[in-house]
């Protein structure tokens, strides 16, 4: 009789990480694909900690190669060593949940497709472009983080087809594979859970200074390439630097009109820079693309508070909040848009709804703290403001209405400020 077993070799998988100075939580990232891949490989661009080690240590093979201000060529090192059916790419301040190794195995048996992850980015910042509470998903990798964003990006691709990656910064695979005509790039659910947005990341990274100057390099490399200028301008949206962010959004908007997101964030910056007038301008031409952005229409709010079109803003954020009934920015700034006519029991209320649902955010409970002191209720008020501070020092508003209470307990607050 014909031997008609048929040959059932699981494909192999080669993890591919690029790295620098991540000994806190490389071994994490390691550990969480271990028991799928068959080879890890790590190129470190210049660790002075203890990367390296702990790489090995989980039986990478560890590839030196000095830094030369290119993400895709470091990448591409690593891809060239893989010697997997199949690549997985993972950042050191990644992880995989046990729970969706299974799915990802089974990814692996076509290899006529790519496949998208799903980045998680874990922050404590409900001002971040679709951010949403987190709800327990994935109770070991949310920790005491309140909240994440989410994107998609391939980071799963059969080896040895040309796939390879672009872009000094924000580098992809995408624009090697829709090249390749028998390839095509298919979504799944599977999570990547990403600290690289988290408190403690951030502040031990610091990474504006070599982004910024890597976004201005890649936008003069390719000055036709909108999303080029779009990049640069997210880069620079920060304090000092968002003159700069308008000019890169203003270019990216004049290659490509039709990009939701680059209206939305223009309209952001221009009204952290006081011109909120040109702020409504830029949100009112997102809704014209999308009238039912949820967060076009909190900006748009935020921009009418900053003007003092209190019922222009409450119409703004309600209907955020209608589209998106867990948007918590949404929920503050309406009830401050409230709170500011004058109507502040609907502000409280709304205030504690925003508190219970965002696990005791420290901005939500300074804003409550507030509302109660402006009713009237000291006591509570005082309480609130207390525990915001204790749990977030940076709250200056905060601890200006607790100071003012502690000179003239009879003073009244304003109202709180818009986000």
């Amino acid at each position: 009789m014909a031997n008609t077993s048929m040959n059932t070799r699981r494909p192999s998988i080669t993890l591919c990480m690029i790295a620098r100075d991540e000994d806190s939580v490389i071994g994490q990232a390691l550990a969480s694909v271990q028991s799928i891949v068959t080879e890890m490989i790590v190129v470190d661009t210049g660790s002075t900690d203890q990367t390296r080690e702990v790489a090995q240590s989980f039986g990478a093979n560890v590839m030196r190669t000095p830094w030369e201000g290119d993400f895709a060529a470091a990448r591409n090192i690593g891809l060239a060593q893989a010697t997997g059916d199949w690549i997985l790419v993972l950042d050191a301040d990644e992880a995989i949940d046990q729970s969706q190794l299974t799915l990802l195995q089974e990814c692996a048996n076509d290899s006529s497709r790519c496949y998208e992850l799903v980045q998680r980015h874990y922050s404590n910042d409900h001002r971040l472009s679709d951010y949403r509470l987190a709800r327990g998903e994935f109770p070991t990798w949310e920790r005491n983080y309140r909240g994440f964003f989410e994107s998609r990006l391939v980071r799963l691709f059969p080896n040895n087809r040309g796939i390879a990656y672009v872009g000094r910064i924000h580098e992809l695979v995408e624009p090697s594979i829709q090249r390749i005509a028998e390839l095509s790039i298919q979504s799944t659910e599977i999570r990547l859970q990403h600290y690289g947005h988290t408190p403690e990341q951030l502040e031990k990274k610091n990474k504006n200074r070599l982004y910024r100057s890597l976004g201005i390099a890649k936008a003069s490399e390719s000055p036709s390439d909108w999303k080029a200028f779009y990049e640069l301008g997210v880069e620079c949206n920060r304090p000092g630097q968002r003159e700069e962010s308008v000019e890169a959004f203003r270019h990216s908007l004049e290659l490509n009109a039709g990009y939701l997101p680059s209206w939305i964030n223009l309209g952001y910056v221009l009204c952290e820079l006081g011109r909120a007038t040109e702020a409504v301008d830029c949100l009112s031409s997102a809704l014209k693309l999308d009238p039912k952005s949820q967060e076009a229409h909190c900006n748009l709010g935020v921009a009418f508070l900053r003007l003092q079109k209190f019922k222009n803003a409450e119409a703004h954020l309600r209907e955020a909040v209608r589209i998106n009934p867990g948007y918590l920015n949404a929920f503050l700034n309406l009830s401050r848009a409230l709170a500011h006519q004058g109507r502040l029991p609907e502000a409280i209320l709304i205030a504690e709804r925003a508190t219970e649902m965002s696990k005791q955010s420290p901005s939500a409970l300074a804003d409550l703290g507030t509302l109660y002191v402006m009713g009237g209720e000291t006591g509570i008020g005082q309480a609130l403001l207390v525990a915001a501070i204790q749990a977030d020092p940076s709250l200056d508003d905060a601890r200006a209405v607790l100071m003012s209470l502690r000179k003239t307990p009879e003073s009244a607050p304003n109202a709180p400020g818009q986000k």
